[in-house]
């Protein structure tokens, strides 16, 4: 391989690495839409969040015996998670009533 042609290379591996690192750092990778099973924040009902275009799936839990980690849509586009304190304990990823 003649030095030219391994220079070439070089360059090519170098812009593929940065096309990646641009795609990571502005987020155009789009994840689609997210839907909630118990549409929002609901703490007494153990629900479901996830993006459309993504395998996994976020189910709220108990954090605590006292506490649910909540996961909801803050928009169409955005998933977030709330820790909350449940009045009466926490059970099977929801506050007891």
């Amino acid at each position: 391989m003649k030095k030219r042609d391994l220079y070439l290379l070089l360059g090519i591996v170098i812009i593929f690495i940065i096309s990646l690192s641009f795609y990571k750092l502005t987020g155009n990778v789009s994840l689609g839409l997210c839907s909630d099973t118990d549409n929002g924040l609901n703490y007494n009902i153990t629900g479901t969040a996830k993006y459309e275009n993504r395998d996994v799936l976020y189910t709220d839990y108990c954090f605590s015996e006292l506490k649910v980690k909540e996961y909801y849509c803050k928009t169409e586009l955005n998933l977030k998670t709330k820790i909350y304190q449940c009045p009466n304990g926490c059970q099977n990823g929801a506050c007891i009533k």
